[in-house]
């Protein structure tokens, strides 16, 4: 099994961080006897990004993305991300930033609002009830004694 790490920021590309996350995740997949044979950085440009991800599942059996994923209002990451999968936007049920969470946040003005939004999935389990969204599992029966 080959797997790919795909890297995302303009800070990355002009030498304003140092990439540890491609470092260390390189470092994890090879101690899991995957192989990486591919490596990417890619600035914070949807176009580029889509066609990185493109290339990346079209030669490697996993994709692991980091960075650009936080919380400023103009990340385009995941939104490109879901994009270029065929896939849309939805909320993790699960997620204290949805907008009708029972905690009520009020909107910080951050960016925080999207952090749950996360890309649909479409996998049949029996206890799924959220149109195939990204969800947990609820929690197991307690046993009645």
């Amino acid at each position: 099994m080959t797997g790919e790490i795909l890297c995302v920021g303009t800070e990355l590309l002009l030498g304003d961080i140092v990439n540890t996350n491609g470092a260390f995740l390189a470092r994890e997949l090879a101690a899991l006897g995957l192989g990486v044979y591919h490596q990417t950085v890619v600035g914070d440009n949807a176009q580029r990004l889509e066609e990185a991800i493109s290339l990346a599942l079209s030669r490697s059996d996993l994709l692991i993305m980091t960075g650009g994923l936080g919380p400023t209002y103009d990340d385009i990451t995941k939104e490109t991300a879901a994009a270029a999968l065929g896939k849309e936007l939805c909320w993790n049920l699960f997620c204290p930033h949805r907008p009708d969470h029972e905690r009520k946040q009020p909107q910080t003005g951050n960016g925080t609002s999207g952090l749950g939004r996360v890309p649909e999935r479409k996998w049949h389990r029996p206890w799924d009830r959220n149109g195939g969204r990204w969800e947990n599992p609820p929690p197991p029966a307690r046993p009645s004694f």
